[in-house]
């Protein structure tokens, strides 16, 4: 029972990981506008369809697809509060800090860590619910 848990969180891991990767990527490229619009509109589906997957799916794919995929259409909530803190900072924060010869960990410590403190503790326990909720129940 452990070592299919353990398997089985892994998968989901990895799978949230890939996700959020995709979603750097998404700030990186896309407008922030269009970013802030389209991270709404695909969190709720994403979800849902997350949460109904077995419903959706058959077992051609093999059993070890489901959690990764689980954790790939789950990654817009778990990002989601850390990209909304990240898109209010002001655009010169950073560059200021820069400009006023803050270090990379000063930087780190005096502006990035107590702005994404809250977002990042809500991302954890998001994840840690998702994979409670998905272990218990499926």
């Amino acid at each position: 029972m452990m070592s299919s848990f353990l398997l089985f969180s892994t998968l989901l891991l990895c799978g949230i990981a890939l996700g959020c990767f995709f979603s750097v990527l998404a700030i990186r490229f896309v407008p922030y506008g269009i970013l802030k619009s389209m991270g709404l509109i695909i969190t709720f589906p994403c979800t849902m369809i997350a949460l109904f997957i077995f419903v959706f799916m058959r077992s051609d794919f093999g059993i070890l697809s489901n959690p990764i995929l689980q954790g790939i259409l789950n990654s817009p909530l778990v990002v989601l509060p850390c990209v909304a803190r990240y898109l209010s900072l002001p655009t010169g924060a950073a560059r200021s800090a820069i400009g006023l010869g803050a270090t990379p960990i000063l930087r780190f410590q005096k502006l990035w860590l107590p702005l994404l403190a809250v977002p990042l503790l809500l991302s954890v326990v998001l994840t840690a619910f998702i994979l409670i909720l998905y272990r218990a129940f499926w």
